[in-house]
């Protein structure tokens, strides 16, 4: 995410060439499971073809928006293809029927670990034929010899597929995934966890966004409404839920990825609820977690006393609570041109930069939010009636273009903008719907297509 809002900053060719090399090792390796969709831990080995199998939710929902912001700046379909299998890994494998998100798959099943993902020559034959087993194995580098303790792994290593086999291979995956569905599975970790929630609810709105599929949008309100009606109790945020049981008060982490999640869904859905939401977490953040050194606390200050109450700052397989959470106080402060917000996100800032300066590749989603709060930013408002297909049009075009510092709503007519100085004064034109874009509250004159608004910001 760093290298590519730098690639952004800069126009310099390294940073998005390291982004894209990485991604593109781990689309293609046996990390991603190119049968189901979805990522599995690590790679253990040097060439990304062995994956630790285990599927975190946590992985899948931090992955998802970087590949969508790499397609924003490539176009390359992959991107497209892995961000879309792996929601759909999500919805199918990672699912509670009411809508929340279990924690992760095991690694093994009858005893062996990746035995539910590996196949022989034989399995893929007896699925597709003798014929089209052939070519399928041929581009998922499965061969009698193996790859993996005498079994294969699938994987594109030697190549991409071309897209013109893309659609054979779409459908000979399916048949796959049908066989390997009659396997016994791996064991699913059914825990609700809060935090992860609110990062799978961020992936599930970018790429919505990105991509403009509808079930993305209804996956994130649906996670978001688990949330609400079995997370919280008397006001306050639970960490875990797991069979109608939610406990533990909620540490930074719930506070933060929720907040940015339901930052997220208000800048795809609009809805105020989801906007005010974000904002009671943030003052909750401020409020109870704020360490005066600097950052947060990953305990409130009425959680139970510990030896030592730990700040939550360096990255690690999660971004840190306070990289995020300031990342939301300078989303928030846009959207509402909160003066109180903007100044705690700057005073975080200020106070983390000699660490931050020690050690930079610790704090990249503390980087990432100081990229924001630095500028330029963008302030995106369309105007028009919910459903328009002139206002929908207008907002896929700011979207899909690749701004990782922006501030997207949506000003209905006749609904009061009290409390949103963002939306004063947006209003369609001529009865059509409208798109402002602005900066510092400095707005250029409003267009009303998409390709005027491409024009726009395709010079940001």
């Amino acid at each position: 995410d760093l290298l590519l809002r730098e690639a952004k900053r800069t126009g310099e060719a390294a940073p998005l060439a390291m982004a894209e090399t990485t991604l593109d090792r781990m689309a293609l390796g046996g990390m991603y499971d190119q049968i189901g969709g979805g990522f599995a831990r690590y790679s253990v080995d040097e060439r990304w073809l062995v994956p630790h199998f285990e599927k975190m939710l946590y992985d899948q929902a931090l992955l998802v928006p970087v590949y969508a912001d790499a397609w924003r700046v490539s176009r390359k379909p992959l991107y497209r293809r892995v961000v879309e299998e792996t929601l759909d890994f999500v919805r199918r494998e990672l699912t509670h029927p009411d809508g929340g998100l279990y924690a992760s798959l095991d690694a093994d099943s009858e005893g062996h670990e990746g035995k539910f993902y590996v196949w022989s020559v034989a399995e893929i034959d007896e699925v597709l034929g003798a014929e089209e087993g052939a070519a399928c194995r041929a581009a998922l580098g499965i061969s009698e010899a193996g790859n993996f303790e005498g079994a294969n792994i699938p994987n594109h290593l030697d190549g991409a597929p071309d897209e013109a086999l893309v659609p054979a291979l779409s459908a000979w995956k399916a048949k796959l995934l049908a066989a390997r569905a009659r396997r016994v599975r791996p064991a699913t970790d059914t825990k609700v966890l809060t935090a992860w929630n609110g990062l799978a609810i961020t992936a599930f709105c970018r790429a919505y966004q990105a991509f403009g599929r509808e079930e993305d949008l209804r996956s994130a309100r649906r996670a978001a409404a688990f949330v609400r009606a079995n997370l919280f109790r008397e006001g306050r945020l639970l960490v875990t839920w797991r069979e109608g049981r939610a406990q533990l008060p909620a540490y930074l982490d719930d506070h933060a990825f929720l907040a940015r999640g339901l930052l997220d869904l208000y800048e795809s859905a609009f809805e105020r609820r989801d906007l005010d939401d974000a904002l009671g977490l943030a003052r909750t953040m401020l409020a109870r977690f704020r360490d005066p050194r600097g950052g947060f606390h990953f305990t409130a200050d009425d959680h139970e006393r510990l030896l030592v109450r730990t700040r939550s700052l360096y990255d690690g397989a999660l971004p840190s609570g306070s990289g995020v959470a300031t990342e939301v106080l300078a989303r928030l402060a846009s959207h509402l041109d909160d003066a109180e917000l903007r100044r705690a996100a700057v005073e975080i800032l200020a106070a983390l930069r000699p660490l931050v300066g020690r050690a930079p590749t610790a704090f990249a989603s503390l980087l990432a939010a100081a990229d924001f709060v630095e500028g330029p930013a963008d302030e995106i408002v369309v105007a028009g009636a919910p459903g328009d297909p002139a206002a929908l049009a207008l907002a896929r075009a700011a979207w899909t273009t690749y701004l990782p510092n922006r501030t997207f709503a949506f000003a209905v007519p006749g609904e009061a903008a009290a409390g949103r100085p963002l939306l004063e004064g947006k209003t369609p034109v001529s009865g059509r719907a409208a798109a402002y874009v602005c900066r510092n509250r400095t707005c250029s004159a409003p267009v009303t297509t998409a390709d005027a608004l491409f024009g726009i910001l395709g010079g940001r």
